[in-house]
């Protein structure tokens, strides 16, 4: 793994985790990892998520499931040191870092496809509102 791909993958995984990741760690149990888990309906998505871990060299979980007769999918991983890197650099998701923009193009447009792909689409307002905001 080269380390443009590593940043890469990293970015992307950020991008995940702000939109659609979740880390989590039994409260009863102190002693078990963070898990970090993305359940999504879209096998792509999951598929490349598991890819861009296992880029990162994290062991990964996969499953399928069905919700409402409809197929879901899981993706976890244990791994401590990236758990704790997301959840200490966004502040538990309530910041995204600056270092985002020092990163190359390529890391750049890999965080916002992780993004969109956790969080869906980018649409043009049809209406321009008169609330004094700036159209864009």
């Amino acid at each position: 793994m080269n380390g443009q791909s590593a940043g890469k993958s990293f970015a992307y995984i950020l991008g995940v985790y702000i939109g659609d990741g979740c880390i989590t760690r039994p409260k009863n149990k102190p002693n078990v990892s963070y898990t970090f888990r993305l359940d999504v309906i879209d096998k792509d998505f999951a598929v490349k998520f598991k890819e861009e871990l296992e880029e990162l060299g994290c062991k990964t979980k996969f499953r399928e499931y069905e919700r409402n007769s409809k197929p879901c999918y899981i993706v976890e991983t244990r791994n401590k040191d990236l758990t704790k890197k997301l959840l200490e650099e966004t502040n538990h998701k309530k910041l995204v870092p600056e270092y985002i923009n020092k990163w190359s193009k390529e890391e750049k447009l890999s965080f916002i496809s992780g993004i969109m792909d956790s969080e869906g689409f980018i649409s043009k307002r049809k209406k321009i509102m008169k609330s004094g905001l700036p159209s864009f």
